[in-house]
């Protein structure tokens, strides 16, 4: 279910394939290298309550693995872990060299699940089934000089199954979509808790980060009614929290008509007498079939991009904490391209 993620919230990357991590992102101008295809990675079985000592090097393969809205990639070792019953799966990493690594928990199949990063000790509580095999991956996601060449990195993991009761309430997010391209990001939606003891509890929306978010819930997994004016209503049973945010998709009940249409661009930014690309800008469609439906500049090169649009004139809002908002109006038709200039607030 998760894809590839400033918006940024309490847990998040400002870009991975730097040589750490922020808890807040300052939106920048940085434009790496785009990454190389990653190639799948060998993996070791491991069971839980087993340490492993290990090495990330360089004749390691590479593993995919992303944050929000982008994939980066890194040398990495993997493991294919069975919890023997339903409960937290506790994952810890220790090494003693000046490197960046992350932790990854994924899916058999290799769909990312969450993240932790980059300072050791690297540590990672999530909810789990009973009998479902899950993959630990741990990266190299720094990018020195010589990369892909890297000093030897000596790590030890350690991993644990407790139970529910053992952790505190905590908070659970979530992104929902209303398109199968996963551009456009709603908020109008409604999320509602089901069951247990939290059932009834709805999701806060916040403008800023454009996250949902639920605080305080017990332990475990919920089931989510999710739910929009003009869409089919979805429930699904989400994991407690996860560094990263779910993503919920939301399916029109009338598709609209000829959104075969997209529009995008940069957003820039006049700061200190030079223009920069700047990440992490809320560009929002503000009227018509899809007023509300928003979406961010992407960390790497401050563009946004929205798919599946109808064609004809739309306002268009870009804003972020950092900078003086700004609307526009667009004739959207094929490809449209509208960037923003923006002021520094």
């Amino acid at each position: 279910m998760l894809r590839t993620a400033r918006r940024v919230v309490l847990v998040s990357f400002a870009l991975l394939g730097s040589a750490g991590c922020s808890d807040r992102a300052v939106p920048t101008a940085v434009v790496p290298t785009a990454p190389d295809p990653p190639v799948a990675s060998a993996r070791r079985v491991i069971e839980v309550g087993q340490p492993v000592n290990g090495r990330i090097s360089s004749t390691d393969p590479v593993c995919g693995f992303s944050n929000w809205e982008g994939g980066w990639e890194g040398l990495c070792n993997a493991f294919d872990i069975t919890v023997p019953a339903t409960g937290i799966l506790s994952a810890t990493v220790r090494w003693a060299a000046d490197a960046p690594l992350a932790l990854f928990l994924k899916t058999s199949a290799g769909d990312q699940i969450d993240l932790s990063c980059c300072n050791t000790p690297v540590v990672m509580q999530l909810p789990v089934d009973s009998g479902v095999t899950y993959r630990i991956e741990l990266a190299y996601v720094g990018r020195p000089a010589s990369y892909p060449q890297v000093p030897p990195v000596d790590y030890t993991l350690e991993t644990a199954l407790l139970p529910f009761e053992a952790q505190s309430p905590r908070a659970l997010q979530a992104i929902v979509f209303g398109d199968p391209t996963r551009t456009q990001r709603l908020s109008h939606a409604r999320l509602e808790v089901l069951d247990g003891p939290a059932a009834g509890t709805v999701a806060r929306f916040d403008e800023a980060t454009g996250l949902y978010e639920f605080a305080g819930l017990p332990a475990g997994f919920v089931l989510i009614l999710a739910s929009a004016d003009g869409f089919t209503p979805l429930t699904e049973r989400l994991p407690v929290g996860l560094s990263l945010p779910r993503e919920l998709m939301l399916e029109r009940r009338e598709a609209l008509l000829d959104a075969t249409n997209t529009l995008a661009g940069v957003t820039w930014a006049d700061a200190s007498g030079r223009r920069s690309a700047w990440s992490g800008v809320k560009v929002e469609i503000l009227d018509g079939p899809l007023a509300g439906v928003f979406t961010f500049t992407d960390e790497f090169f401050g563009m946004y991009h929205l798919k599946g649009l109808p064609p004809g004139l739309m306002q268009v809002r870009a804003s972020s904490e950092w900078l003086q908002p700004q609307t526009l109006g667009v004739v959207v038709s094929g490809n449209t391209i509208l960037h923003f200039f923006m002021q520094p607030r």
